[in-house]
C-alpha cells in the first residue's frame, strides 16, 4: 500500500491549490481530476446555501485501486494557523491517495487527532512561507506515528452508485461502516456531514453518490438525468410553449451566435479563473496562449503580465487547475470548426485537450 499526500486549500500569502499532489506517475491524470472536482465540491462555500462548514465533512472516494481519503473542514479545526494575510478565514481539503494491493490490509486514520498531526508536520511549516515553490503541488508520501484502523469488505449499507442517483443515507450511521460497505466496488463516493440537501442536490463540479445531511436521519434518494436537472423540475413536454418555436436563424446568423456564446463562455471561464487562484485575467490569457505554436504578434498587447516588474518562470507559478465545468466549455470551443466570414475556409483545432493541459507537479525545493 503505496500512499501520497492530497492536501488542497491556501497559506497566508497564496491562494488556494494543491498543496500537497502526487505526480501523474503515481496516479493517472484522468482519476486526478476526478479527485479534484471532487474535493473542490466537499468544501464548497462559494454558494451561499451551500453553508459554512459546520462540522468536518469525511470523504471517501475509490476508482479501482485508488482511494481518496481525507476530510473537508476548516483550518481552526486543526490549528491555529487558520486566517489568511487579510484575517479571512481558511478552509480545505486533508487527505491522501492511496494505491491499494490488497483490500485485506487497508488501514486508515478515522480520527481528527490524525489529521491534526498531517496538519502539524506539513501544512504549518510551510503556512507562513513566500516562496510559491514550496506550496505548488508537492509530491509527498506521510506516514504518521499513530494508530490506524484497519476496514475491511464487509456490506454493512445498501450504497448507490449510480451517477444519476444522489443517495442521502441516515447520518447516525457509523463513518467506518460507510466506508467498509463501499470497498466492493470500483467506483463509488462518500461525503458524510454536509450541511443541508441542497448542496447535494446542486454540486457543479462533481455528483456526490452517497452523503450524510448533519441531523437527518431518513434514508431518500435524488434522481437526476443525464443534463444533470433534476427529474422534478423537468417541464413536460405538452406544455411546450409553441410560440417559443421560431423559424431557424440563417446560416451566418447562427454562426455568429454560435462564436459569439463560445467566446463569451471563454471570457467567464478565464475570469472565474482569475478569480479563484488568484491570477491577473492577462497572465492566464498569456499562458494560454503559450500553448499553441506559431503564435503572431500582437502590438497592442504587452509582453510578459508580471506587474510586480519581477521576471518569473513558468516553473514558478501556481498550478493552473481549471474547474470541470471550465475545462468542458474550452475543450468544446476547441472542438469547433469555425468558418471564417472573409476568407470563407475552416480552421482546424484541436479536439482534447492535451495542448492546453495547465497543470503540472513541482518538486519540493530543499535549498535555502
Amino acid at each position: 500500500m503505496e500512499q501520497h499526500l492530497f492536501v488542497y486549500t491556501r497559506t497566508k500569502h497564496f491562494d488556494y491549490r494543491l498543496i500537497y499532489s502526487p505526480n501523474n506517475q503515481f496516479v493517472p491524470d484522468d482519476i486526478r481530476w476526478k479527485f479534484i472536482d471532487f474535493i473542490r465540491e466537499v468544501i464548497n462555500e462559494d454558494d451561499p446555501l451551500n453553508g459554512e462548514i459546520a462540522l468536518p465533512r469525511w470523504s471517501f472516494y475509490k476508482i479501482g485501486n485508488y482511494i481518496l481519503w481525507g476530510i473537508g473542514c476548516r483550518n481552526s479545526l486543526l490549528g491555529s494557523q487558520d486566517s489568511d494575510y487579510t484575517g479571512t478565514k481558511i478552509r480545505g481539503f486533508y487527505g491522501q491517495i492511496i494505491k491499494v494491493s490488497d483490500f485485506d490490509k487497508l488501514f486508515l486514520g478515522f480520527t481528527i487527532e490524525y489529521f491534526k498531526k498531517l496538519y502539524a508536520e506539513k501544512i504549518v511549516p510551510v503556512f507562513e512561507t513566500k516562496r510559491e515553490s514550496e506550496v505548488n503541488s508537492i509530491d509527498s508520501q506521510w506516514q504518521p506515528n499513530i494508530v490506524l484502523t484497519r476496514v475491511n469488505k464487509s456490506i454493512h449499507l445498501p450504497l448507490n452508485v449510480n451517477s444519476n442517483v444522489t443517495r442521502i443515507l441516515p447520518s447516525n450511521r457509523n463513518v467506518q461502516e460507510i466506508v467498509e460497505s463501499a470497498l466492493s466496488f470500483n467506483e463509488i463516493n462518500i461525503v458524510c456531514c454536509l450541511n443541508n440537501e441542497g448542496h447535494a442536490r446542486k454540486t457543479e463540479s462533481c455528483r456526490f453518490y452517497n452523503v450524510t445531511i448533519i441531523g437527518q436521519n431518513e434514508q431518500k434518494d435524488i434522481h437526476f438525468t443525464q443534463t444533470g436537472e433534476r427529474e422534478e423540475e423537468q417541464p413536460k413536454k405538452e406544455k411546450r410553449d409553441r410560440a417559443s418555436v421560431k423559424t431557424a436563424p440563417k446560416h451566418s446568423e447562427a454562426k455568429d451566435s454560435m462564436f459569439d456564446k463560445c467566446f463569451e463562455k471563454l471570457i467567464e471561464g478565464i475570469l472565474r479563473m482569475s478569480a479563484m487562484f488568484g491570477l491577473p485575467p492577462n497572465e492566464i490569457i498569456n499562458r494560454l496562449a503559450n500553448k499553441f505554436p506559431n503564435k503572431t504578434s500582437n502590438n497592442n498587447v504587452e509582453d510578459g503580465f508580471n506587474q510586480t516588474g519581477k521576471e518569473e518562470n513558468d516553473d514558478d507559478l501556481q498550478p493552473f487547475i481549471p474547474m470541470k465545468s471550465n475545462r468542458e466549455a474550452i475543450r468544446d470551443l476547441a472542438g469547433k470548426r469555425v468558418e471564417r466570414k472573409s476568407e470563407k475556409e475552416e480552421v482546424p483545432t484541436s479536439k482534447d485537450d492535451s495542448d492546453i493541459r495547465p497543470i503540472s507537479f513541482g518538486k519540493h525545493d530543499d535549498e535555502g
